[in-house]
């Protein structure tokens, strides 16, 4: 399948504000949580990210990566409220 690079780009926007959410939900009912942010390829990637780290880190990558979707989604509504939906989550959490 090929993409163009404005849906390539949406789409990572979309993960992005994803795993910020899920981060979200995570930190505020757990505190620090283990932090998934690469392919895990090697029993060794699979270990190290087994560990926790702080809440201040996993709020960082939130940060990060509510930044990247901000910066990578459409401020225009389209037919699909989807996206508008994100930028608005993504305010949100920022917030």
């Amino acid at each position: 399948m090929q993409l163009d690079e404005n849906e390539k780009r949406r789409y990572l926007g979309e993960a992005h504000f994803l795993r910020a959410y899920f981060y979200w939900n995570l930190v505020r009912c757990f505190g620090g949580v283990p932090k998934i942010n690469k392919i895990l390829a090697s029993q060794a990637d699979i270990e190290e990210a087994s560990k926790r780290v702080s809440a201040e880190e996993i709020y960082r990558l939130i940060e990060t990566d509510l930044e990247s979707a901000l910066n990578s989604l459409p401020n225009q509504i389209s037919k699909s409220r989807t996206r508008e939906t994100y930028q608005v989550f993504s305010h949100g959490i920022f917030s």
